[in-house]
């Protein structure tokens, strides 16, 4: 089943929810059997008042369990001046998802109306009729993150969106949505520092640098005073403030580095425990991290070289890479490759290459970091399950390795094993490779997805890849 349920008739609206149970999931919800509270909002997202991007849901959530057949098309509007805006809803218990069906208008004030003839399972009627303004803002969207099947962005206001594949409670959303098809806003308590997308989990640092998870490495608990992490395939890290590593997850190859073998929800610390690291990148079934002194460090599998250790032999506790070199900025770890920036503007790949996502011109694997031609501008680089992205001082993106779904956005289907780059007129700000798939956001503040799409990743509304970037409004 697609993940939102269309309830634009009163019949769909009845039939649909009643059917699924969806007002009687959350007991906590419903208010007293002789209750005569009346139902009010606690909160939307994006709050009123607020910026709006040209395609993403309004979620309101309620003080109570809704009845389904109270939310009709005569009871919920959102409008451009007079003119009506159609939406298409869903109700989960307590929440109200609402999704514009059609591009809205930048620099544009929208205004969604609910009036008081909404009630709760006990009859309790909405307190007042409310109205939320809405700006829609041109300049939305800051930086991206690309998981497996999932996607994360954060607009320039700070708030974080989510949307893609729901499978494993992935996106910060009710579980029973499967899917989600367009940029989904998630509570505002979660507003991010960094954030993190992987296999199928993520991980957001708040603003008070707490750690908060979700999906299939969920932590029972919240880490505080958390400077960086990084969510791979099926393991996790992150960077205390004290510069101390922790991580979680599987540990079958190592890819914990504690020198053991059992992983699991339980934090560990890697096998050195040094007061140096600066950050990590997780891979699958491998880590790789950056200390202050600039030295990068790998452990985990190394099937393919991916440590950068010269061997292929895995580690069970950090291993510095071959060259000994004291120049690294930032890494990043794909499923079986790796490349890195050093303070230069060099940069460097190694390990799998079977579809030339190392940039070298040929399809040979490197057990050592090798650099990527002579330009010396590189400036941010992301390494996906099988291709890789970079952009350079200018902000001109450069896309290689493996396009059988589109990923590299250059109108087809062939690979490359040397950085292309993607004509634009304007500058990109972030990029970001996931599983055969690619976000970017543009210096004007738009968003851009292209490549596989069989779970909504690139949140178009619809799931057909895509050979070019294409702007998600």
């Amino acid at each position: 089943m697609r993940a939102f349920l269309l309830l634009s008739t009163f019949l769909l609206f009845f039939t649909g929810c009643q059917d699924r149970g969806y007002g009687t999931q959350k007991i906590d919800t419903i208010p007293g059997i002789f209750s005569t509270t009346p139902l009010t909002i606690l909160y939307t997202t994006p709050k009123n008042s607020g910026d709006i991007a040209q395609r993403a849901y309004i979620n309101i959530v309620f003080s109570a369990t809704l009845d389904p057949t109270t939310l009709t098309a005569q009871s919920v509007h959102l409008k451009n001046s007079n003119k009506e805006i159609p939406i298409e809803m869903t109700i989960v218990n307590n929440l109200l998802y609402i999704k514009p069906l059609e591009s809205l208008q930048d620099k544009v004030t929208y205004t969604l109306s609910l009036n008081d003839s909404i009630t709760d399972f006990f009859g309790n009627a909405l307190e007042d009729s409310d109205t939320f303004s809405y700006h829609c803002k041109q300049n939305f969207w800051k930086s991206v993150e690309a998981g497996k099947t999932h996607a994360m962005a954060q607009s320039t206001a700070g708030d974080l969106y989510m949307w893609g594949s729901n499978l494993k409670e992935t996106l910060l959303v009710d579980p029973i949505l499967y899917s989600v098809d367009m940029p989904f806003p998630i509570a505002e308590q979660y507003k991010a520092k960094d954030y993190s997308a992987g296999g199928h989990s993520s991980t957001i640092i708040t603003e008070t640098n707490s750690l908060v998870t979700t999906g299939a490495l969920k932590l029972a608990d919240t880490p505080e005073r958390v400077n960086t992490a990084s969510v791979g395939e099926t393991h996790a890290v992150f960077v205390y403030d004290n510069r101390t590593l922790y991580s979680w997850g599987s540990n079958s190859r190592g890819e914990l580095g504690n020198f053991g073998i059992l992983g699991g929800t339980t934090l560990v610390q890697e096998f050195t425990k040094s007061e140096d690291w600066n950050s990590a990148s997780t891979g699958q079934n491998f880590t790789l991290a950056i200390k202050n002194n600039g030295t990068l460090w790998g452990w985990g599998a190394n099937d393919d070289g991916q440590l950068g250790i010269n061997l292929l032999n895995e580690r069970r506790q950090p291993t510095q890479e071959e060259s000994l070199s004291d120049q690294w900025s930032s890494v990043s770890a794909g499923a079986k490759h790796a490349l890195a920036i050093q303070y230069n503007g060099s940069l460097w790949s190694w390990g799998n290459n079977a579809s030339g996502e190392l940039g070298q011109g040929d399809n040979q694997n490197s057990r050592t970091a090798k650099k990527i031609g002579n330009l010396t501008t590189w400036k941010t680089v992301s390494a996906g399950a099988n291709h890789s992205l970079a952009l350079d001082d200018n902000g001109t993106l450069w896309t290689w390795g493996n396009n059988q779904h589109g990923q590299l956005g250059l109108n087809n289907t062939i690979n490359k094993n040397i950085p292309v780059k993607i004509d634009s007129n304007l500058s990109w700000v972030s990029v970001s490779a996931g599983n055969s798939f690619s976000l970017g956001v543009k210096s004007d503040g738009t968003l851009w997805a292209w490549g596989y799409n069989f779970y909504d990743q690139l949140g178009l509304g619809q799931t057909d890849d895509l050979l070019l970037p294409t702007e998600v409004k």
